[in-house]
């Protein structure tokens, strides 16, 4: 688990924030479990996402993509093969 330290400042008082970032693995653990999963494309490399898909294939579990738009097309469509019809890319944000 990588650990992800934000600090917030004011004059009253300073927070500090840990946010729990998961790792591909355990990603891919939960996908094979059949649970679904939602991902932000900035944090996990296009093998990452690939591996996560696969796992979730035989349970048909779901993967969502946030800030699609740093992969590839290419990227995009490795992807998708790995679990046809279960991984969704939001290009939105």
């Amino acid at each position: 688990m990588v650990f992800r330290i934000t600090i917030y400042s004011s004059s009253i008082k300073s927070f500090i924030f840990l946010d729990k970032i998961m790792t591909a693995s355990g990603l891919r653990d939960i996908a094979s479990a059949g649970g679904n999963v939602i991902v932000d494309a900035r944090q996990y490399s296009a093998s990452d996402l690939r591996y996560i898909a696969e796992a979730g294939k035989k349970k048909e579990a779901k993967l969502s993509i946030k800030n699609a738009k740093e992969l590839s097309t290419s990227d995009c469509r490795y992807i998708a093969s790995e679990n046809p019809g279960n991984v969704e890319f939001d290009f939105s944000e």
